[in-house]
């Protein structure tokens, strides 16, 4: 299993489709996430800093990019004071 918690909101664009497959080959069979969640790719300002967090689904981009792994749980969590979401997600290759 592999895990990520608040890791690839930090893994920039362009890399994300590279940091996703490594996670993908090393896990034996499930990978369990929890991350900022977004429908669509959005970068967010971290203390003071640009082009250094984004926040997008990130579930999805392991299905997407790997048609043998699936989704077998996903919560999506609102904030009580304001409009962000978290989402874990609990993924499955299917070997």
């Amino acid at each position: 299993m592999v895990f990520t918690s608040l890791v690839l909101i930090h893994q920039h664009p362009d890399v994300l489709n590279e940091v996703v497959k490594e996670i993908t080959e090393v896990s034996n069979n499930y990978i369990f996430g929890y991350e900022y969640y977004s429908d669509e790719l959005n970068e967010i300002e971290y203390r003071g800093n640009k082009n250094v967090l984004w926040k997008q689904d990130f579930a999805r981009i392991y299905t997407n990019q790997n048609p043998n792994l699936t989704i077998i749980k996903e919560i999506k969590y609102n904030y009580l004071n304001n409009s962000n979401i978290d989402n874990g997600f609990l993924i499955q290759k299917n070997c």
